[in-house]
């Protein structure tokens, strides 16, 4: 009974959540809340319930979290300070020739790199390449967030492809070759619901297509720098733990030698670059998840499905995305799923419903207020977080259509 009780919770949480935040509310304190009200209804000892709130906020996911987003609005102020932005943002226009693909381009890039709350990364450069639809907030968080993931979190660097390969024995690339299909089918739905809304603004270049893309690749050097170095960390195992971190903090000091900072400019940055508000989000989210996963609610959804014998391939679609609800991450939804899946049968003998099982997670990892990057993208646009997720849970039930059929089909 247990397992129907807290299952209808964690739904009444997910569908409460979404109609908060289309009020308005906070999404940190709303996270907040949340765990309280998971804590009571778990019956979780109140030093134990403590215990969880410490432990999201201090973890090292968490300070990594906030530490990784704090330095990229460091990079950004100087970028956008010294005009590396808007010339990487007008190069870019230049060499594609339209302001709306150049839109859909660049989170798209930035996407290439693994980076928790990544999105926030690009929306400085969405927001030079979409000035004409100044006044369309949520189509822009909506450009923003949907192109940044549309490599589904499969790129050869995400640590969810590289866990999902590993637990299955299917070789990396294999994997992300099949999921192509879905990225490209995913570029179409962005582009006929995000790019296409983008007022189109008309280039005027004299310049030729070398010079606009040796433009772009000067003001883009250090996006590239941060991407090729954790790269090249990536594979020197004393420090490949946190590559990214120093990827990003050792390209500052480049930045200030490059765009001459002086050294009140060094201090009014770092300073004024701390993102408290969205602090209070992540810690909020954070410790949220940790009451989820500590409290056993979590498990109740694996619990429910075994114990209502569901089909094999219903729990291939429903269980990945249940943990991506909760979670908003592909390594937690593969993490909790993916060996549960395995000994229902998912293996790699059938690599095309491997593929539909990890979408059908990645459609929930898009959908939940839990995800980082759509509450950061939202935040930067001064977009409601419920909008922007409402329309983009709208383009994710279009991707349903494929992936279902696979799993009906295959």
């Amino acid at each position: 009974m247990d397992y129907f009780i807290n299952a209808g919770v964690i739904a009444a949480m997910v569908i409460l959540t979404i109609l908060f935040l289309k009020q308005g509310w906070n999404t940190g304190l709303l996270m907040l809340l949340n765990a309280v009200l998971a804590c009571i209804l778990a019956r979780v000892e109140p030093l134990a319930a403590l215990g969880y709130a410490a432990g999201g906020i201090f973890s090292v996911s968490t300070l990594r979290i906030v530490a990784i987003l704090y330095f990229i609005m460091v990079i950004e102020k100087i970028m956008r300070k010294s005009g590396m932005i808007r010339g990487m943002a007008d190069s870019l226009k230049k060499l594609v020739r339209n302001n709306r693909l150049a839109a859909g381009l660049m989170p798209m890039v930035i996407g290439m790199l693994p980076s928790p709350g990544g999105a926030r990364f690009s929306c400085p450069l969405v927001d030079e390449v979409t000035q004409a639809s100044k006044n369309q907030p949520v189509d822009r968080a909506y450009v923003n967030y949907w192109f940044r993931h549309v490599w589904h979190d499969g790129f050869l660097l995400y640590p969810g492809i590289i866990l999902a390969s590993t637990l299955l024995q299917m070789p990396l690339a294999v994997f992300f070759l099949h999921l192509l299909p879905f990225m490209l089918f995913s570029f179409l739905i962005g582009s006929l619901l995000g790019l296409s809304r983008l007022k189109h603004e008309p280039i005027d270049s004299g310049l030729s297509w070398f010079e606009s893309l040796k433009g772009f690749l000067v003001a883009m050097a250090p996006v590239l720098y941060v991407i090729g170095m954790y790269i090249i960390l990536s594979f020197i195992p004393v420090i490949s733990t946190f590559a990214l971190e120093t990827a990003v903090i050792s390209v500052i000091p480049v930045l200030f030698i490059r765009t001459r900072q002086t050294r009140k400019d060094f201090i009014d940055l770092f300073i004024k670059s701390f993102p408290v508000k969205l602090t209070v989000i992540i810690l909020g989210v954070m410790v949220f998840k940790e009451v989820l996963i500590q409290s056993g609610i979590m498990n109740s959804i694996i619990g429910l499905m075994e114990n209502l014998h569901v089909p094999s391939r219903v729990v291939f679609f429903i269980l990945p995305l249940a943990a991506a609800l909760l979670s908003g991450l592909a390594v937690s939804y593969v993490s909790v799923s993916f060996p549960v899946l395995i000994s229902l049968g998912l293996a790699v003998s059938n690599p095309w419903v491997i593929i539909a099982t990890f979408m059908a997670g990645f459609i929930g990892v898009m959908s939940t207020p839990l995800h980082l990057c759509a509450v950061a993208t939202a935040y930067y646009f001064n977009a409601p977080v419920g909008r922007v997720l409402s329309r983009i849970i709208l383009s994710e039930l279009i991707m349903v259509v494929p992936v279902a059929l696979i799993l009906w089909l295959v």
